[in-house]
């Protein structure tokens, strides 16, 4: 019988907000896991923020729906999407974003007692990855995966301790690929990409300054700056987004890829800071840049014996935390996408807006998860006039509460909408 140096349930390699995540709901439920990442840190910046509704409904059933909501910006201040030559310039218009039209509102406001927010990466990483860990999830820093071999039983994995510099292996049942958008694991089990790399070049600044005057009272989670030059590469506009409202920001700028890379200095940051501002007197902080390149690529093929990929190819701000997938993983390798590519994930067939994992809230099912007392009393008081159903195994969209408010008439029956 072969011996190994390390045994888990689930291996996951990766520890961003897929890799946290999926660690999360393993621990929340028992599962013995471990968590790998070559880094020796969690982000360190801002990258993806966006947080939708399901990723808020996935958090509350785990428990952390608070302490995200405490340090994520409100939806009330995420605002509209705005559009200007620079913030202290000519404003060009305005379009509403994050569901702020009252009708969009109210539509989720009856959808779930959760809301969307902007829980900026380097926040999001610390409050998955702890809660893992306080529940069980074996964390290891400075841990690279090298490769996989895969059996009828299981997977067994060779990571390098870049500390000692020795390499030993792991022994799972299950291995989560969460190793980004460049995944190790999505090429080792044969999943042709398809697309481009490098299509443009991209320039991220964080900086900290007093914006106030500019933004409070048009309050924008994204500010799009259309000036001379804001084309060249990147995203084919200037961006200034809010990090932390309204002092801490993150711009985003193109550059030629085709040309020699810019070179990072705080001077040239703090230069394209004051040109998107339009106030060069506005005292300015640097605190990090980077470039980065715009990518159009995507995984053909989302299905092999024994492994699956359920990746969004998408660009965007949202974040995926693989928290809300369409279909029951029974494989052996799953490769779970880039962090920072979009979730568009719906629930599975049959159900209604309120999925399946909300109708056994509701169905007031004993749980030993850390939530199945608290959570059940805030969902129903949101959703006033609904009847629960009957049993915990219903879909929610079998039930048709003629008091239902988001019922739908279809000749003289009625029933709850289903998205």
């Amino acid at each position: 019988m072969l011996s190994f140096d390390v045994e888990t349930d689930v291996l996951v390699v990766g520890s961003g907000p897929a890799g946290g995540a999926a660690a999360l709901l393993l621990s929340t439920y028992g599962v013995a896991n471990i968590v790998v990442t070559k880094y020796g840190r969690l982000a360190d910046t801002p990258r993806a923020h966006i947080t939708n509704q399901r990723t808020m409904e996935v958090l509350r059933d785990a428990g952390v729906e608070d302490q995200v909501v405490a340090r994520a910006t409100p939806q009330h201040l995420m605002g509209d999407t705005t559009f200007c030559s620079s913030l202290a310039g000519e404003e060009l218009g305005r379009l509403r974003t994050w569901y702020t039209h009252p009708l969009r509102q109210a539509e989720h406001d009856l959808a779930s007692p959760s809301r969307i927010c902007d829980m900026p990466q380097h926040l999001m990483e610390p409050v998955l990855v702890e809660n893992a860990v306080a529940r069980g999830t074996s964390l290891r820093y400075q841990t690279e995966y090298l490769s996989l071999e895969q059996d009828a039983a299981g997977v067994t994995a060779t990571v390098r301790d870049r500390l000692r510099g020795d390499e030993y292996r792991i022994r799972a049942k299950y291995l989560i690929g969460a190793d980004g958008g460049r995944s190790k694991v999505a090429e080792d089990i044969g999943l042709p990409m398809v697309g481009r790399m490098g299509v443009a070049g991209s320039i991220n600044i964080v900086f900290e300054a007093d914006l106030t005057r500019y933004t409070a009272h048009r309050p924008s989670t994204l500010y799009w700056v259309l000036q001379t030059g804001s084309d060249v590469g990147g995203i084919g506009m200037g961006l200034v987004r809010c990090v932390r409202p309204w002092h801490e920001w993150l711009i985003v700028w193109g550059y030629d890829i085709d040309g020699p890379p810019p070179d990072l200095t705080e001077e040239y940051a703090r230069r394209i800071a004051h040109h998107l501002i339009g106030d060069d007197s506005v005292p300015v902080t640097i605190r990090s840049s980077s470039a980065w390149t715009v990518n159009h690529q995507y995984a053909r093929v989302y299905h092999r014996a024994g492994s699956s990929a359920p990746a969004t190819p998408c660009t965007g701000t949202r974040r995926r935390t693989g928290s809300a997938p369409t279909r029951p993983y029974r494989t052996r390798t799953t490769w779970r996408g880039s962090s920072s590519s979009c979730s568009t994930a719906r629930p599975t067939r049959g159900c209604s807006t309120r999925t399946r994992a909300s109708a056994r809230r509701w169905a007031g099912r004993s749980s030993s998860g850390p939530t199945a007392a608290s959570a059940r009393p805030r969902a129903s008081s949101r959703r006033s006039g609904c009847s629960p159903p009957a049993t915990t195994r219903s879909c929610a969209a079998t039930w048709t509460p003629a008091s239902c408010p988001r019922r739908r008439r279809s000749g003289s029956g009625s029933s709850c909408a289903r998205r």
